[in-house]
């Protein structure tokens, strides 16, 4: 198991801007990728993952977690953690609570799958 945690990533609607006919890394995610980067380890995973990403809330505002993902999986690839996120079996995405918290981090754990994976238990309650 691998975890480590990052600074909070930009959203999906912010990483590729483009004109239309082309696209490319936003200044803000460029930037992010080299803080981020700093931070995974100089670890790997072979072949088949899971990953769970526990966001810190920012801000108050309505977000939907999933648009933090992209970011961490594509670092993850970019830093050779992972060979590829297509690779990813299961994937859990949640906010660590409903306050935010500054600095906002993204926690991030991840582990080989070396066979079926079971049923998650899953669970609707916050821990108390």
């Amino acid at each position: 198991m691998i975890s480590f945690v990052l600074p909070f990533p930009p959203s999906v609607n912010g990483l590729f801007p483009g004109d239309g006919k082309r696209r490319w890394a936003s200044k803000p995610y460029k930037a992010w990728r080299v803080e981020a980067g700093a931070s995974v380890p100089n670890e790997t995973v072979k072949g088949h993952y899971a990953l769970m990403i526990r966001f810190d809330r920012p801000d108050r505002r309505a977000r939907d977690c999933a648009n933090y993902e992209k970011a961490v999986s594509d670092l993850l690839v970019s830093k050779g953690v992972v060979e590829d996120d297509s690779l990813c079996d299961r994937l859990i995405l949640e906010w660590t609570g409903p306050d935010p918290i500054k600095p906002a981090k993204a926690h991030v754990s991840l582990d080989a799958v070396t066979g079926p994976l079971a049923p998650i238990n899953f669970q609707s309650q916050r821990a108390a």
